[in-house]
Formats: structure tokens, C-alpha cells, sequence
């Protein structure tokens, strides 16, 4: 197929295409099937990149219109869940009602889960239970980014996670968390710091810990980690003070909506959130 029909065909594809019960799909969604469609294409032909090739601009152009329309209506990158992403204005009220902290372990914890979910777009319990903070750890630092002058730290999908993207290529997501230097007493590094410096030392094939109640100054968590139940619920009980449908999930879809009305590209977006 000529590449200048192909471009209109897809056009009218994202314009047009509906789930079967006649409903809209998301934006992120609709993202996925762009992907997969460029997944069947190069099958055939290799050199197609609808993703950066200026042939294939104005089905671009349209996928970014329908995306952000569905965005604006409810339907944006969120999970399959459909959970409520949580704004940086309510973020910020957990912050100043001491929701989250470093104030105790207990609320030190809560606030690993919190912001590795905002930070590295992770789904859910299961995700974060999968998470190991010394024996092979994805989450590693603090690193210098020499052109930016500022800490972060470097997030790198397990590649033992099973791939189920059908055709379309799976590339295991890197993330970097860099410094709040605006606000320190809420940046990610430094409480990724002060957590492990408090966590068990041992290979213990976990992240989360369970806090100990007679704690110390250099040991604030023992060597239990905290079950998948329990990180499930995290996020709605963090919540109840600014309400809404809010689980674990909106925090993978807070992530992408901070970056769609930051203005970040799609592709990086999906890229980010493993979408």
C-alpha cells in the first residue's frame, strides 16, 4: 500500500473506530491499537515507522486530537479500571494534612507505595509487591544527570514481567525520578534514602516492610514484607481525605495525565506507563 493512502486509511481508522459494544475506546487504548497496527504493517514491511515518519503525520495529528478529547472526557490514559487519577492540587493537600510523610514508618511507607506509583507508573498491588529494594532491585540510585545538575533516581521494569502485548513490540519501560528541589521534605530520592537506610539490609525478596512498633533511629522496619492485600488498599485509605474512586491504579493513571497537560508526546507517555 502506498504510504500516502495508508496514512488517510489510518486517519479515518482513529477517527472512527469504536469497541463493540458501540462505546469509544480511551486514549491510551486507542494508542495500543495504533501501536499493534504498526506492529502488522512492518511484518510485511520493516522501514514503516508511523510513529515518527512525516508520511504518517497526519494520522498522528488526528490520534493526539482523538487522545486529548478523549482525555477531556473521562476517558483518558487511566487503567482498565477505570480509576480516578488524583490532581497535583490533591496531592498536595495530602502533603499538607500530613497524610503522607516521613514523620513514622508506618506513614514513611505509605508514602514509598505513593510515590513509586505517581513516580514509575505502577499498576496496582501486584506490581508493587513485585518490587525488591536489595536482591536484584528495579529501583536503584541516587544517580547525578550531569547535563541537568540533579539527583534521581532510576526505576527499570523487571524483565522477567510476562509480555503479553500480542504483536505489537514490548520494550520494558526506564524511568528516572529526579530531586524536588522546591520541595525537599518531599522528594523522592531522599525519602528512597532514608527508607532503605531503614529497611532490613538482608536479601529479603521484597520493597515494602512491615514497620516495627519499638522502632530505632537506624532501624524502623523488620524483615516481614508487607502482603499484596494490604498494598492494594493503600491508596484508597491515603485517600478518604479528598475522596473520589481512588485505588491503587490511579496512580499509574495520575502519571498519565500529569503528562498529557504537561505536554509530553504520546509515545513517551505509553513508554512510561508500560501502556
Amino acid at each position: 500500500m502506498e504510504p500516502c493512502i495508508r496514512d488517510t486509511a489510518l486517519l479515518y481508522f482513529l477517527a472512527e473506530v469504536k469497541k463493540t459494544d458501540g462505546n469509544d475506546y480511551p486514549s491510551a487504548s486507542l494508542y495500543q491499537l495504533f501501536v499493534a497496527l504498526q506492529g502488522q504493517i512492518r511484518l510485511s514491511d520493516p522501514s514503516v515507522n508511523l510513529l515518527t515518519q512525516p508520511t504518517y503525520a497526519k494520522c498522528r495529528k488526528v490520534l493526539d486530537s482523538v487522545m486529548k478529547k478523549r482525555s477531556a472526557e473521562g476517558l483518558g490514559a487511566a487503567s482498565r479500571r477505570r480509576a480516578e487519577p488524583i490532581s497535583s492540587l490533591e496531592e498536595n493537600i495530602l502533603w499538607e494534612r500530613a497524610v503522607i510523610g516521613s514523620d513514622n514508618p508506618p506513614k514513611l511507607l505509605d508514602t514509598m507505595v505513593y510515590l513509586n506509583g505517581i513516580h514509575f507508573a505502577l499498576r496496582g498491588g501486584k506490581e508493587h509487591r513485585n518490587l525488591r529494594l536489595n536482591k536484584n532491585p528495579q529501583i536503584t540510585g541516587p544517580y547525578i544527570d550531569s547535563e541537568l545538575h540533579k539527583r534521581y533516581i532510576l526505576y527499570k521494569e523487571d524483565i522477567s514481567k510476562t509480555n503479553s502485548g500480542g504483536i505489537k513490540d514490548k520494550k520494558y519501560k526506564i524511568v528516572k525520578a529526579y530531586e524536588n528541589i522546591e520541595y525537599p521534605d518531599r522528594c523522592i530520592v531522599t525519602l528512597f534514602e532514608k527508607y532503605k537506610r531503614l529497611c532490613p539490609k538482608d536479601e529479603v525478596d521484597a520493597f515494602y516492610f512491615n514497620p516495627l512498633v519499638n522502632y530505632t533511629t537506624d532501624q524502623c522496619f523488620c524483615k516481614v514484607p508487607v502482603g499484596h492485600n494490604i498494598l492494594q488498599k493503600t491508596v484508597k485509605r491515603l485517600c478518604t481525605a479528598v475522596g473520589g474512586k481512588r485505588t491503587n491504579h490511579s496512580l499509574r493513571a495520575s502519571t498519565a495525565t500529569r503528562l498529557y497537560q504537561a505536554g509530553v508526546e504520546e509515545q513517551l507517555i505509553c513508554e512510561t506507563t508500560g501502556a
